[in-house]
C-alpha cells in the first residue's frame, strides 16, 4: 500500500480539506469525491461497477471521470452560476 492510500492519512486529508471549505466558506467549495469514490467509508477500485481508479488508487480512469461527471459537473455549473450573477441558493 502506499503511504498515501493509508486511510488514517486519507481521513486526516480529507478531515483537512472539510475544516479549510468551512473556514473558507464563501470562497471555497467542496465537492466531496471521497464520498462518491469510497462508499460507505471503504476505499474501492470498483464502484457501481465501474473501475473507477488506476492501480496506483489515487487517479481516476478516464471510466471513472464518466462515473463522476454526472454527480460533480452539477456543483460546478451551480458555481458558474453563482459567479457570473451573484445569486445563491
Amino acid at each position: 500500500m502506499f503511504p498515501e492510500n493509508q486511510p488514517a492519512r486519507v481521513t486526516a486529508f480529507n478531515r483537512d480539506l472539510a475544516r479549510v471549505a468551512t473556514l473558507e466558506r464563501g470562497k471555497v467549495t467542496l465537492v466531496d469525491l471521497n464520498a462518491l469514490l469510497c462508499p460507505h467509508g471503504r476505499f474501492q477500485t470498483v464502484v457501481d461497477g465501474v473501475i473507477a481508479r488506476w492501480p496506483d488508487g489515487i487517479h481516476v480512469t478516464p471510466a471513472g471521470g464518466h462515473w463522476l461527471q454526472p454527480r460533480v459537473l452539477p456543483a460546478v455549473a451551480l458555481l458558474g452560476v453563482r459567479e457570473r450573477t451573484g445569486v445563491t441558493r
